[in-house]
């Protein structure tokens, strides 16, 4: 073990030892084995600040003693007193020493023991090291380092040479790069090619001990965007001030300088907004009296621009009849304790050609610390354009009330807000109320209750999508009885096209409700009556052909081809009016909501064969071919399908009569399936192809009309298609084919009726 170093103390008479140690630069001092000051030199007395008496002060000669956390060191505690008390050397930790001036130093304690020359302890002595200048640099780096580090500015020291030596986290955020990626690499790694000049000329304005301050430049992050960048830049100077380096501050400017030309943009955008738009500016100074027009202002006015205008000017020009109106309102603006504000329309009198122009003028008052109107600055706009047809449109509309109170058709129009807010003089002669009872929703009051919900739906829709409908409901007329109308509605268009509301004509169509429903009537009964006989014929005509197939052949056979030819021939008639009859109830029951469909689930692809091979029969001519690409089943009504199927083959039979074949086609995916039906007839325009779906149509033309039918098979099928949500559609080519093609959900949809 080695033992702590100790002091042996010199011969008595050694003369040189205390001149010895008063000589040296650092404080020294020794005290006896019981702590008390037996020698100090010159420095430690400088040091204290005072001199301690020798034999009285014990421990330290120092007037205060803290530690560093500010608590204070009582003498006992001191290196000193610990040393003596141990007899050993103890840590030489950091204190503070007050003087009795109030200064402070910070100081390290070194005591050592001292023995005699006979290995007997006799005291010790300590070496004060004052270090408060190595403090306070130490603090005032560290205080530049954690102002540097939290910067949020990017600081970058770097040589002569361009060798970065240091790299904060703002230059890591800003930069994309990490500080061990970027100490001793160049500066150069951020400047673009196109600037690598700019380096070598702030290296030589360094040189020269200057400062490069708000240097806009570009920079490249580690990404490769280049950014744009303010430098502050600054020699370095080593400890003989020589320049070895330099300091970067780099900010960046980016979003300021976008800021920068958004703004100039923005500028540039008002300035030519204000010329666009005819817009004139100008300026009074209550105060002087002072008023300054723009070119445009003065164009208004019909004055040359560097014409001299003051307020006297501007007064004479306002219309006679408007000028007490608008010095009262720039009265009213000028008071401090008005809102300010200036927002009139007025007619000036222009000057030179004393032409009659309207206007609108806008402004704003500033008021100062006393209370005063210094400044009036506003806008001035020639409306005249926008006045004249105002006054067209009130023209207008007197005319379309004149005209709407004078026609038979019952009139209202509503606004964007839903609500209808006009009736015309038929409408409210037929309710007996006035415009405010029916305005809003008091209209809804007389439509039947019945009827209410669907006008409120159907309405509302139409409002969402701004389009036009048509509607029928029961409206009360002043008797109390409920007429049926008919309600045409359009949407109202400004003229800019923007949608302002609807506007809709009614007409009383309670005979034709009355007409149509006796039609209903005659179509039951029609059909019911030729029902019957014709079902009495059909039993007949069975019967004589079981006859025949019983008799002896012999006694019929001269007429067997004429008597089974005709009551085949009778048979296939029974079966055309049968399925005629069946047709108008069909059409009957859609008209009225009760074409009821039975669900079931079946193979569509079975259905197809069975009904091909049902017409087969009833044609001689035509080859019908099917090609399935089908597996699976379907949910829908087997008969009406069936039904469906059954026109479109019939259709195919008949507009071919020249062709041979027509050709099935099955398909489908996960959900649906796809029937098609293909023919090689006299086809259909393409002007026609939709409307073949419409109740009672037929084609016209040289062929067409040697074709009988109602025109109702194709309206059915669309309809029993369209309640099942399926599609139903054409496409044919004139004198070419014709292909009719209609799809099915595999499951029942929810909305099907």
């Amino acid at each position: 073990m080695i033992s702590p170093p100790t002091l042996t103390l010199p011969a008595q008479n050694d003369i040189y030892y205390p001149a010895l140690i008063n000589s040296l630069p650092i404080a020294i001092y020794t005290c006896d084995e019981r702590g008390y000051i037996t020698q100090f030199n010159a420095a430690a007395a400088e040091l204290w600040g005072r001199e301690p008496e020798i034999g009285i002060h014990q421990w330290t000669g120092a007037w205060k003693l803290f530690r560093l956390n500010g608590s204070v060191l009582p003498p006992e505690e001191t290196p000193m007193a610990l040393t003596i008390k141990a007899k050993s050397q103890t840590n030489n930790d950091e204190i503070i020493l007050e003087r009795p001036d109030g200064t402070r130093r910070f100081i390290k304690a070194n005591p050592r023991p001292i023995v005699d020359i006979s290995g007997n302890f006799v005291g010790a002595i300590s070496m004060l090291v004052d270090v408060t200048t190595t403090r306070l640099i130490d603090q005032e780096k560290e205080r530049l380092s954690a102002l540097i580090q939290g910067s949020e500015d990017a600081i970058i020291s770097k040589t002569l040479d361009g060798i970065i030596t240091s790299w904060n986290p703002a230059a890591e955020k800003l930069f994309g790069y990490t500080e061990d990626e970027m100490i001793g690499r160049s500066i150069m790694t951020l400047i673009p090619a196109e600037l690598s000049d700019e380096e070598p000329k702030i290296i030589e304005r360094l040189r020269r001990g200057e400062r490069v301050e708000h240097f806009e430049t570009k920079r490249l992050t580690k990404s490769g965007e280049l950014l744009d960048i303010s430098l502050t830049i600054s020699p370095i100077r080593n400890s003989d001030g020589i320049i070895v380096g330099a300091s970067k501050i780099a900010r960046n400017i980016t979003t300021q300088k976008r800021l920068n030309v958004a703004l100039r943009e923005s500028d540039e955008r008002f300035r030519m907004a204000i010329e666009s738009t005819n817009l004139g500016t100008w300026e009074f100074q209550p105060i002087t009296g002072q008023l300054n027009w723009s070119e445009e202002c003065c164009r208004i006015f019909n004055v040359p621009a560097d014409s001299v205008i003051d307020y006297q000017f501007f007064s004479t020009h306002i219309f006679p009849e408007d000028s007490a109106y608008v010095q009262k309102e720039i009265q009213k603006v000028l008071d401090p304790s008005g809102s300010g504000q200036l927002n009139i329309e007025y007619r000036i009198k222009r000057s030179g050609d004393g032409m009659i122009r309207w206007v609108k003028s806008q402004g704003k008052t500033y008021i100062n610390e006393h209370n005063q109107a210094t400044r009036f600055i506003g806008t001035i706009l020639d409306i005249t354009k926008q006045k004249q047809e105002e006054q067209a449109l009130k023209d207008s509309l007197e005319l379309f009330q004149t005209m709407a109170d004078n026609v038979p058709a019952m009139i209202w129009m509503s606004g964007t807000d839903k609500f209808n807010d006009y009736f015309n003089k038929t409408w409210l002669e037929f309710r007996e109320r006035t415009q405010e009872e029916e305005s809003n929703d008091g209209w809804l009051d007389g439509v039947h209750p019945e009827d209410r919900e669907k006008c409120i739906e159907v309405y509302s829709n139409a409002l969402k999508k701004q389009e036009g409908f048509y509607t029928e409901y029961r409206l009360k007329r002043y008797d109390g009885e409920y007429r049926w109308l008919a309600d045409n509605c359009v949407p109202r268009l400004s003229p800019t096209g923007e949608f302002v509301g609807f506007i809709s004509a009614c007409i009383d169509i309670s005979e034709l409700k009355k007409l149509e429903q006796r039609k209903d009537d005659f179509i039951k009964m029609a059909s019911h009556e030729l029902k019957t006989p014709i079902t009495s014929i059909k039993g007949y005509v069975q019967l004589l052909l079981s006859i025949y197939e019983e008799m002896n052949e012999e006694k019929l056979r001269a007429a067997q081809p004429t008597v089974k030819s005709s009551l085949t021939t009778v048979s296939k008639q029974v079966s055309k009016l049968t399925r005629l009859i069946s047709e108008l109830l069909d059409m009957s029951r859609i008209e009225t909501g009760k074409l009821d469909l039975n669900y079931t689930e079946f193979d569509p692809v079975l259905l197809v064969e069975e009904t091909v091979q049902d017409v087969r029969h009833t044609t001689l001519k035509h080859k019908i071919v099917i090609e399935n690409k089908f597996e699976g089943t379907v949910q829908a009504d087997r008969d009406r399908i069936a039904q469906v199927m059954l026109n479109l083959l019939t259709n195919a039979i008949k507009y071919s009569p020249d062709a041979e074949n027509i050709d099935v086609f099955i398909s489908g995916n996960r959900k649906e399936v796809v029937i098609s039906v293909t023919d090689y007839g006299i086809g259909i325009n393409k002007s026609e192809q939709q409307k073949i779906f419409e109740r009672f149509y037929r084609v016209e033309g040289r062929n067409e009309l040697t074709y009988p039918g109602f025109g109702i098979g194709l309206f059915i099928a669309n309809e029993i298609i369209q309640r099942h949500n399926g599609t139903i559609r054409v496409e044919s080519e004139k004198d070419k084919k014709t292909v009719f093609t209609f799809t099915l959900p595999l499951m029942k949809q929810n909305n099907a009726q």
